[in-house]
């Protein structure tokens, strides 16, 4: 029971620490967000390169 409930706190943040990261290293206007044409899984919309790894844009989530 506390695995799923400290679990949309972990995700949140280790999202926030990343775009902290990104943010301080990295202008916002220039991240390129690359829309998926094949190359990734189809829920995959977009998927973006920051210093700390690379995040994909779904319909209801990012992963």
């Amino acid at each position: 029971m506390t695995q799923l409930f400290m679990r949309p706190f972990l995700v949140l943040g280790l999202f926030l620490s990343t775009a902290a990261v990104a943010r301080a290293t990295v202008p916002v206007s220039q991240v390129p967000f690359v829309p998926n044409h094949g190359q990734w899984a189809k829920p995959v919309k977009y998927a973006v390169d920051l210093p700390g790894g690379r995040l994909f844009l779904e319909n209801s989530c990012f992963t």
